[in-house]
């Protein structure tokens, strides 16, 4: 668990979500409340970031979650992990 921790932890996350981002070539410019969606993240950017968001956290992600408001924010994402993974 200690390896998702850091995996969570605001510049690992982010990293990870800016390579699935258009618009922007520097990751200091994205932030936990960045609107991904202005940024660039189109519906074949999402569906690749949702693949190596489950594989990094080892999640699966249920319909329920395969939403706008779930890929809108940096924040957004990081709480629907977090959510499933206390699912266990």
């Amino acid at each position: 668990m200690e390896d998702i921790d850091k995996q969570l932890e605001p510049d690992a996350f982010l990293g990870l979500l800016h390579r699935h981002l258009k618009q922007t070539s520097d990751v200091g410019a994205l932030g936990m409340e960045s609107d991904l969606y202005e940024l660039g993240l189109d519906s074949m950017a999402a569906v690749n970031l949702l693949l190596e968001l489950e594989e990094t956290y080892g999640v699966i992600f249920p319909d329920t979650l395969l939403s706008e408001s779930t890929f809108e924010t940096p924040m957004a994402l990081k709480s629907a992990i977090v959510s499933l993974l206390s699912q266990g």
